[in-house]
């Protein structure tokens, strides 16, 4: 039986590159000093009605650390996941008839993250219903820093609300700089 490649290509690939993405978000994502305060926040405040980090629903089990080895574990879900991005949809879709053969929930680890907080809360994202809503909450550098993660595990739809979320959003004089040098 022949093997055959999936290739995967984003519709935003020509609005921006991921390198840009990466390079523009290194530069102006500061990590935060009030981290497992502000984790215990995240994980705990659960909207009405959403799955993300819920135990009894959950068949994945995610696993973060950090490179400072801080380790947080989420109860995500399969379905969601591979239905928004394309690092779950190639990492989980192949090998899951496999694993679910088991009760046990399937085990995935992202190692060496730059800051869990942002990736927490980047994936709770996808369970998020009002996205707008939520970012109009959080800081250009702070939703800087969720853009850089949606755009390495390929969630494209809630980079594109990052993305519009900063064109609309006020900027801090250094931060336009940052920006400015890093786009010309």
């Amino acid at each position: 039986m022949g093997s055959s490649k999936l290739t995967y290509r984003s519709p935003l690939a020509d609005v921006f590159r991921s390198q840009d993405v990466k390079e523009l978000c290194s530069s102006l994502v500061i990590p935060s000093a009030k981290g497992t305060k502000r984790l215990s926040e995240i994980l705990g405040s659960r909207s009405p009605g959403s799955q993300f980090n819920d135990p009894n629903s959950s068949d994945v089990k995610l696993t973060l650390s950090s490179k400072d080895r801080l380790t947080v574990s989420l109860n995500v879900h399969r379905q969601i996941l591979v239905a928004h991005s394309r690092f779950f949809m190639v990492n989980l879709s192949d090998r899951w008839p496999k694993q679910q053969q088991t009760s046990n929930p399937y085990i995935v680890e992202i190692a060496d993250c730059d800051d869990i907080e942002v990736y927490i809360e980047a994936l709770s994202l996808i369970y998020c219903t009002d996205l707008r809503k939520k970012l109009m909450k959080e800081d250009v550098t702070r939703v800087l820093g969720i853009l850089k993660v949606l755009a390495t595990i390929g969630f494209d739809a809630r980079v594109l609300s990052c993305l519009e979320y900063l064109e609309a959003a006020s900027w801090a004089e250094d931060e336009e700089e940052k920006v400015a040098s890093i786009c010309s």
